[in-house]
Order: structure tokens, then C-alpha cells, then sequence
């Protein structure tokens, strides 16, 4: 309201002007021009908001888009729909703003509204509250509710009901079924049993005994010493292959038993191989700690000797061992 004359106004208030007829009219004139200009000024500061819809014939259930414009200064910084909820009997389904125009203070909005209630509807007016880039509020809204004709499904009396929402899906099974849990442990239990068969055919199969190249080895270190001497390395070769094949007859391992311990092991599955292991291990022995002079057969007579008793230890190895006592 800068610009305008107070004092004209002012003179209402002395006597003399009170007196005065033409006075009293041009202070009411002054009076009026300035309610005129607060109230352009205010609208100046309002926001227009208009309501439209893509149509006003619906079926029940079927969605309308409704179009919210608001037309305000261009100082407008922001502009928020105050029901965002209901319009009316309509509900408001989606809130859509369309992006920023290139018209300064006009901001629009696309509303998806659905109703349930048949006959003429009433989309009601819209209420927008804004603020200004300098902190001030404003608000507006929109003219009366707009109309709208909202027919019945046509359904004839042997027309099948289809649903007005998708087929409910019943939510994934986290939890197995009593026959699945079985089918499953089933599985687990003949893999493991598989598992253990196999691993135990492995370790057989490395462990199993090699008579035919336990004999080779002996005969052919018997043939090796003969014509030289032996090395204390061919006297630990031989007992060890003896031990080998007394091991294997006994079905473990033998390796931390003494010579006499390891003949009285062969007993126990054939009694009439303890002398001959025994005399075999003696000579061994004897030749292996009692130095390159002790006395005694030579490398070749004992290997030669080593082989006949691990091919009686095959032997007996293959009868079962009830037969052997």
C-alpha cells in the first residue's frame, strides 16, 4: 500500500471535516481505494489452482487421472497438495508430479483416483499450501468439486465374476515337507555310505599287499650281491622286505617290533613259519649290527632264504586263518 496519500485520510478525524459534505465523501472514496488496493495486492500473493479430469464417465473401480494446476507468483519456491488421502468419495491412489515447467511459479500434479459407490460422484476441491522464496506463506484452491457419472459393472446372470484384483498366489514354502526331509536324508545317507565304500577301496588298494614285487626286489638284491660284498644299506633293504611280508601276513603293522617279537607275531597265523622268519631275522641282524667282519652267510644265500619264507607268508596269507593255527 506504498504510494498512497494518509493524510487525505487523515483529515476524517478533524471537526471542521466532519461539518464538510463533499469532505466526508472524498475521505470515503480515499477509504475505499486503499481496501481496493490491499485486496488486489493479497490476490497478487494467491495461488490459482484449477481441477481437471481426463474423463467424467467411469465404471466402478476404474481409475480417473485428475490434473492439478496451480498458477502462482513467480516467486513461488514450493507447493505441497494438502489431502493427499481422499477427494471426496475418491480415493487418491498415486501422487504424480510432472516435471518443473518452464513457466516460473506454476507447478502441476497428476492424481490416480478410484471410487467404489455408483451414481453421480463428487471429485471435491483441492487445497494447495505454498511458500515464497522470502518465507511467506500462501495458499488455494481450486473451484467446487468437479462431477462424475460412475456406472455399474455389467454382468449378465451367466457371465462368470472375474476379480477385481489379481489371483491371490499362495507365498513360497521355506519349510520342507515331511516326505521331502525324507527323500533328502535318503540321499545324504547313500552318499555318505558311498563316500566311506570308496575311501575304504582306496586305502585297501594302497595298502594292498605286493607279494609278486616283494619277491622281485629280494631276488634281484640276491643277484646284485653276488660276486661283492654288501653294503650295510643291502643288509637294511633285505629286513626291511622281510618285515614287509610278515606285516602283510599279519594284517598290520609290524614295523616297531623286535626280530624275535616279529616271529612270534608270524606264529599266531601259521606256527610253522616262526622258525624259518626266525632264522632269516638272526642272520639279518647279525650281519646288519655286527659289522662288515662278522661272520655268517652272504647277502646272496640270505636274500635267496628271504624269498622262500615271503612266499610261505603268501601262502599262508590266502588260507583263511582258522586252517593256519
Amino acid at each position: 500500500m506504498a504510494g498512497l496519500d494518509w493524510t487525505a485520510a487523515g483529515g476524517v478525524l478533524d471537526p471542521a471535516f466532519r461539518r464538510d459534505g463533499a469532505s466526508r465523501r472524498r475521505a470515503a472514496i480515499v477509504v475505499a481505494c486503499l481496501l481496493c488496493a490491499g485486496a488486489a495486492a493479497a490476490q497478487d500473493q494467491a495461488l490459482r489452482v484449477t481441477l481437471t479430469l481426463d474423463r467424467t464417465t467411469i465404471r466402478l473401480g476404474e481409475r480417473i487421472v485428475a490434473t492439478v494446476t496451480v498458477a502462482g507468483p513467480a516467486a513461488l519456491a514450493d507447493a505441497q497438495i494438502r489431502n493427499t488421502k481422499t477427494l471426496g468419495p475418491f480415493e487418491v491412489l498415486a501422487v504424480r508430479p510432472r516435471p518443473a515447467s518452464d513457466q516460473p511459479g506454476t507447478v502441476v500434479w497428476d492424481l490416480d483416483l478410484v471410487v467404489f459407490e455408483t451414481g453421480r460422484q463428487i471429485v471435491a476441491a483441492v487445497e494447495v499450501d505454498g511458500a515464497l522464496q522470502d518465507g511467506r506463506a500462501v495458499a488455494g484452491r481450486s473451484a467446487d468439486g468437479v462431477a462424475v457419472e460412475v456406472a455399474a459393472l455389467d454382468v449378465g446372470a451367466t457371465d462368470a465374476l472375474a476379480p477385481m484384483t489379481a489371483p491371490l498366489v499362495p507365498p513360497p514354502r521355506y519349510l520342507p515337507t515331511p516326505r521331502e526331509l525324507a527323500i533328502a536324508a535318503t540321499a545324504v545317507a547313500v552318499a555318505l555310505t558311498a563316500l566311506v565304500a570308496v575311501r575304504r577301496w582306496l586305502i585297501r588298494r594302497r595298502t594292498r599287499p605286493r607279494w609278486r614285487e616283494l619277491r622281485a626286489a629280494l631276488a634281484a638284491l640276491a643277484a646284485g650281491a653276488a660276486g661283492a660284498p654288501a653294503t650295510r644299506a643291502q643288509w637294511d633293504t633285505a629286513a626291511r622286505h622281510v618285515r614287509q611280508g610278515v606285516s602283510w601276513l599279519a594284517g598290520r603293522r609290524l614295523d616297531a617290533l623286535s626280530s624275535p617279537e616279529l616271529a612270534a607275531a608270524a606264529a599266531r597265523r601259521d606256527k610253522t613259519l616262526a622258525p624259518p622268519i626266525a632264522d632269516v631275522l638272526a642272520a639279518l641282524d647279525a650281519r646288519r649290527f655286527g659289522g662288515p667282519h662278522a661272520g655268517g652267510a652272504s647277502l646272496t644265500e640270505v636274500a635267496q632264504r628271504a624269498g622262500r619264507v615271503v612266499e610261505r607268508c603268501e601262502t599262508a596269507s590266502r588260507r583263511p586263518e582258522a586252517a593256519t593255527r
